[in-house]
């Protein structure tokens, strides 16, 4: 996991606005959480969704926990609209998320 500095310097994306990204490949992570790699143009990124908040964007409008008929995480064929924010640690959260109607 990528860690940022609160000055937001050196973030791939921007903060606090609607961008559109493509998940690359979702993975459980260690403390109830599930990794996220995403694409936004040619960058990757990195963030997680614990389970506390069920595996969701922190609005609670799209959840990360996507899986296919044997159970298992897959990463989805969709692009979606996301917002993010740093964490006061500086690890980005995703604000919101929906999948983007093409």
């Amino acid at each position: 996991m990528i860690k940022f500095d609160e000055s937001g310097i050196g973030i791939p994306i921007p903060l606090n606005e609607d961008i559109i990204i493509y998940i690359t490949d979702l993975k459980y992570g260690k403390h109830k959480n599930i990794f996220v790699e995403a694409a936004y143009e040619n960058i990757l990124f990195e963030f997680s969704v614990f389970s506390s908040n069920r595996y969701s964007s922190a609005d609670n409008n799209f959840s990360f926990k996507i899986l296919n008929e044997d159970k298992q995480l897959e990463t989805p064929d969709f692009n979606l609209i996301a917002k993010f924010d740093l964490t006061k640690s500086g690890y980005l959260k995703c604000l919101s998320a929906r999948i983007l109607d093409e």
